[in-house]
């Protein structure tokens, strides 16, 4: 009876030792649509948009452009669900990626698709920048840019890092847009666009011939230079602060075809004028920016920052061809 009793333990202490070294199995991550919303420790997460982009850049924190290259792009909303503070700090800025810690993007056949890398003063402009502290409630949107996928590729996954303490990364496989390539829009000459409470328009482009002021003294003719004159309307019944475009911290651009176009200093000519800092409810402004005259027969587009007025939006007017433009003067 003894013997039996222990053979039976011995039995049980054998199979409760190979229990404890069997390998626990692991359950994979879930794998997401795109139009889910997942959750990254208190913070909410969704894809807003992906597919083909033109975007813009911005050189030395000054100039804004529109990048030739054709890059896939992917947007994501970040909502802080908890009670507490959280901070996003995405990292873009840096020269060395890691997929712990930075969004991969694969295409079906399991090969990464390789991350847009900026440098030389060049980042692109929606991307956040630095770190972003996020209050209960508020939310955050962020790009991601990747170098544009074969058209052949039919499937994409995107895999996020464990952010904000996560258990485990987040992975979204979602079919890849081959959709036209969207590009900033642009507003006609003659139409006027509108952001927020401001109409905002062109309201004539003339060659003119500003004069040079020497010890508030009128002086003698310079060279002939474009004039762009933009009205501004405030739609609203508040007043609106600005400052000249000329002076803003993102400047204005011309460009004929692929090339921009000087602009023109004012603080020399008679162009430098008292402009006001406020724009009452009800009101409009104008203002007039000079660049060196283009060559004929180019096509003009006016890429216009709005941080002369307080907002991160950027208009481009299409100005037609240098050549047709009947208010250019002789």
């Amino acid at each position: 009876m003894k013997r039996s009793l222990r053979v039976a333990l011995i039995s049980c202490c054998t199979v409760l030792a190979l229990s404890a070294c069997r390998p626990k199995k692991t359950v994979a991550p879930p794998v997401h649509r795109v139009d889910e919303t997942v959750t990254l420790g208190k913070v909410a997460l969704r894809v807003v948009g992906h597919g083909f982009r033109q975007i813009y850049l911005i050189r030395d924190e000054r100039f804004v452009y529109v990048d030739s290259l054709v890059i896939y792009a992917l947007r994501l909303r970040l909502t802080n669900k908890g009670n507490l503070w959280v901070h996003y700090q995405p990292g873009h800025n840096r020269t060395r990626i890691s997929g712990a810690d930075y969004p991969i993007l694969r295409d079906g056949r399991k090969h990464d698709v390789p991350h847009m890398v900026y440098g030389d003063g060049v980042r692109p402009l929606r991307q956040v920048v630095g770190r972003r502290s996020l209050g209960p409630g508020e939310s955050v949107e962020d790009e991601f840019y990747f170098k544009a996928p074969n058209t052949a590729v039919r499937e994409l996954v995107l895999r996020l890092p464990a952010w904000f303490e996560a258990k485990h990364h987040v992975t979204f496989r979602f079919p890849a847009s081959h959709q036209p390539v969207q590009s900033p829009p642009l507003v006609a000459r003659d139409r006027p666009a509108r952001v927020d409470s401001l109409e905002i328009r062109v309201a004539d482009v003339r060659q003119v011939v500003p004069q040079k002021v020497k010890n508030g003294q009128l002086g003698r003719a310079t060279k002939p230079v474009l004039a762009v004159t933009i009205g501004i309307r405030n739609l609203g019944r508040r007043s609106v602060s600005r400052t000249r475009f000329a002076v803003a911290r993102w400047r204005p651009t011309l460009w004929a075809d692929e090339r921009s176009v000087p602009a023109v200093a004012l603080g020399s000519t008679s162009e430098r004028a008292n402009v006001p800092t406020r724009i009452g409810g009800g009101h409009r402004i104008t203002e007039r920016l000079l660049f060196a005259m283009p060559q004929r027969n180019r096509h003009l587009v006016l890429q216009l920052p709005l941080t002369a007025l307080g907002r991160r939006d950027i208009l481009r007017f299409d100005l037609g061809t240098l050549g047709s433009t009947t208010s250019l003067g002789k």
